[in-house]
């Protein structure tokens, strides 16, 4: 075969050919294997352009070939132009010899970018964001993909319009927030108290923050129950 070799595979799972190995065969187990390895370093894949540019190594001339593995773990990372090991084996899966092929891969995401200026503390509504089709290549891992999992969050920084969302820039919003009012709850050998106090920090739903209890300007640890209260654990 004196052409490049290019499959494109939108939106697909690829299926191993079954029987005898060919050369065939393998290019579509490559391609599965390919696809799920970029899906875990980097993000879901919307389409997949891999060019083989030596596909006549992986022509079977031995009848003795019954199985292969690439060693895809052994390259950091797919995208771009790799050489790949191929080693072959035989029925007692003893290895009767490797080929390298060259493999020049590019895939292509959805990702998030702000369609405005977003301010420190801001929450994200849908209309702020826009998908936008890129190649995952040169793209952080750490960039957004899914807006459902971003609107109603607020910006941790400010966020100029062009931006691409990163995970680092956004955070869900505080249920109680530094320097709010709050109730503290402590209970030790029977005894109850509620006690006026201040939150020392941002925090969550069961999440453990600094707090100060007002009349004695104590610090405590506590465990967050809702917005206005907090459990006082043992210090």
């Amino acid at each position: 075969m004196k052409f490049w070799l290019c499959l494109i595979f939108f939106l697909c799972e690829s299926v191993a050919c079954l029987g005898q190995l060919t050369q065939e065969s393998i290019i579509t187990e490559l391609n599965t294997q390919i696809k799920q390895r970029i899906e875990r370093d980097y993000a879901k894949v919307a389409s997949l352009n891999i060019r083989i540019l030596n596909p006549d190594a992986l022509v079977i001339t031995s009848n003795q070939v019954v199985s292969y593995n690439a060693s895809l773990d052994s390259i950091s990372s797919l995208l771009g132009r790799n050489v790949l090991k191929i080693n072959f084996y035989d029925d007692k899966s003893r290895n009767i010899g490797y080929k390298s092929i060259l493999l020049d891969v590019m895939a292509y995401s959805f990702f998030l970018k702000t369609t405005k200026t977003i301010k420190k503390a801001e929450k994200i509504q849908s209309n702020d964001l826009e998908s936008v089709y890129n190649e995952i290549y040169g793209q952080s891992t750490m960039f957004m993909q899914n807006i459902s999992s971003v609107v109603g969050k607020e910006a941790l920084v400010l966020i100029p319009k062009g931006s691409w969302l990163n995970i680092n820039m956004i955070r869900a919003i505080p249920v109680i927030t530094t320097g709010q009012t709050i109730k503290l709850h402590y209970s030790q050998d029977g005894i109850a108290m509620t006690l006026k106090g201040l939150s020392l920090e941002d925090g969550w739903i069961g999440k453990k923050i600094r707090v100060k209890s007002m009349p004695y300007n104590k610090q405590l640890i506590g465990e967050i129950i809702d917005s206005k209260n907090i459990q006082i654990l043992d210090n």
